[in-house]
């Protein structure tokens, strides 16, 4: 009997088609849309969305991107993308009806669109190896050795020096230590928790935790399969349900089942899971003493963070930013040490000029050529879409200065291993400087030092962009100071390297393009290209900044995650 009729096939055909493009790096807006639009209240659809990705990633696990035997080289990825989608359909069932009356179910089908989100697709996309600081290194041959990705944080202080965990950022097996905020997690499997300060959480598994410390809410769906949550006093199994596990300052555990099927037992050891056989009825929950005596208790939301309470903090805090930074740039206009800045700010509907907003103004102006206008770090904050060879912006700036430092928000919408060109001077003559990311995501500033086409010296930051993680907005600055006599680069408030200035030269900055290097030059082994992302804000200075200073502007402007 077929269960899946033409139109439903028909359905997960074009649901296959589209995770084929994204997950081949040619996805559009309209992509994104479909995709939505298919997901959104369809369990059918849902299911086989975490079917699919779970394949892909099992078969880039197993083979390494080659492809399976039984697939040619010369194969055509429609037939390939059909056999998959076939492959799919032959386990895919018709998900009870019962399912669709559980109020539970937009709880599940919240995180399923979550998870379809650029930030949520890395959760099942190919081979993630970002470098970040709590996730371990991707293993060899660039497999993902991680087991959960940071979806969102909230005012998060992780305590330990160097460890900046951000939205995005893959988190390896490995204890999380939380001293304040909130931070969300979703596992491989589908399933989600809330952690709050003070925390300890050690990540075990794609299935798999143990709260040592503090507060942690999750909720369970049931494509995910099982959560194991473990503490020092009990295991806790949670399948297709919403619980919460409270470890008080006094030492006693609670469990607080708010939805679905959640299953306790009494021990101390993850060893331990095929004890797990005691039922937690919805409404009811379990406190465990510090001597392991066990004994009833009446579930409470209200003693958790809800889902919708991160969403909505997170929301007011990037209004409160917004304003802040609002208030801030009436500061910058008024900045002597300032010689250009654009907040991509109040421009009229359709404008073709990107306005220079200190005192001088106008003089200054840029020029807009194929850019459009586009949402910023905040919603309701202008920025320009870079996509094209040809979009770019013209400036007559006609200024020399011998310290100068470049600060801009940026974000980055992919990388094809070229270029992306910030700030460019236009002829590249003698005190000519070059402001870049490289093929490679490093900041890179390259100045002209001589009358001979290769006479460039360049100073190069470690990383600051992972191709595998674009879609982030970071703030860049680059100093020259002549009279320290370093290049300094940092990212996001912090210094990430600095070099020793190979030959002090007057900077020369004259007509500019911000966003394009205008033609194919080369600027030491790199050729610049276009930006391939959006830029929200750029400023320059006549003067080097310090440390302090950028991490202010950078405190005051960062978006909320």
């Amino acid at each position: 009997m077929n269960l899946i009729g033409e139109n439903e096939s028909n359905k997960f055909q074009e649901l296959a088609a589209l995770l084929s493009a994204i997950d081949d790096g040619e996805p559009t807006r309209e992509t994104y849309a479909r995709l939505n639009e298919l997901l959104s209240g369809d369990p059918e659809t849902c299911e086989f969305y975490l079917d699919y990705m779970e394949l892909t990633a099992h078969l880039d696990q197993e083979f390494g991107g080659v492809l399976p035997v039984g697939i040619g080289d010369d194969e055509r990825p429609e037939v390939v993308l059909a056999r998959t989608t076939h492959m799919i359909l032959q386990k895919h069932k018709r998900v009870a009806a019962t399912i669709l009356h559980n109020r539970w179910w937009m709880g599940a089908a919240a995180s399923i669109m979550l998870s379809a989100s650029v930030t949520g697709w890395m959760l099942f996309a190919k081979s993630r190896s970002g470098d970040t600081t709590t996730a371990g290194p991707a293993g060899a041959g660039g497999v993902d050795s991680g087991v959960a990705v940071l979806t969102r944080t909230l005012d998060a202080d992780f305590g330990e020096r160097g460890m900046r965990p951000e939205a995005g950022d893959l988190l390896d097996r490995g204890e999380i230590r939380l001293d304040y905020g909130v931070a969300q997690i979703e596992f491989y499997n589908g399933a989600r928790v809330m952690l709050e300060a003070p925390a300890r959480l050690e990540l075990l598994g794609q299935d798999e935790c143990f709260l040592r410390k503090g507060r942690l809410r999750s909720v369970v769906p049931p494509q995910s399969g099982n959560l194991f949550v473990h503490t020092p006093a009990i295991t806790v199994k949670g399948a297709g349900s919403e619980f919460g596990i409270f470890i008080t300052p006094s030492g006693t555990t609670e469990i607080h089942n708010f939805e679905g099927r959640v299953r306790v037992s009494a021990v101390n050891a993850p060893a331990s899971r095929s004890s797990v056989d005691d039922p937690v009825l919805p409404g009811l929950g379990v406190v465990v003493s510090s001597d392991g005596d066990l004994g009833p208790l009446a579930a409470d939301p209200k003693s958790f963070l809800s889902w919708v309470d991160i969403v909505e903090t997170s929301r007011a805090n990037a209004r409160r930013r917004y304003r802040d930074w609002r208030s801030e740039v009436a500061e910058v206009r008024t900045d002597p040490r300032v010689i250009g800045f654009y907040s991509f700010e109040d421009a009229p509907s359709g404008s073709r000029v990107l306005t220079d907003e200190t005192e001088s103004g106008g003089a200054h102006d840029g020029a807009i050529v194929g850019c459009q206008w586009t949402t910023g770090r905040w919603t309701g904050k202008g920025a320009l879409e870079f996509k094209r060879p040809s979009d770019r912006v013209r400036v007559q700036l006609d200024r020399r200065a011998r310290s100068i430092s470049w600060m801009a928000w940026v974000r980055l919408d992919s990388m094809d291993g070229q270029p992306n060109a910030l700030v460019h001077t236009e002829g590249g003559g003698a005190g000519a400087p070059q402001w870049l990311l490289n093929g490679e995501g490093k900041l890179q500033l390259a100045i002209h030092t001589g009358v001979g086409p290769k006479d460039w010296a360049s100073y190069v930051s470690p990383v600051v962009f992972d191709k595998e993680r674009p879609g982030k907005w970071r703030q860049l600055v680059t100093v020259y100071d002549a009279d320290e006599h370093f290049v300094i680069h940092y990212a996001d408030g912090q210094e990430i390297s600095r070099h020793p200035i190979a030959a002090e030269t007057e900077l020369v900055l004259g007509a500019l393009q911000l966003g394009n290097c205008g033609r194919a030059e080369t600027v030491g082994d790199n050729a610049t290209r276009h930006l391939n992302g959006r830029m929200d804000e750029l400023v320059l200075f006549n003067e080097a900044l310090g440390e302090g200073e950028i991490r202010s502007f950078y405190e005051k402007g960062k978006p909320e995650a």
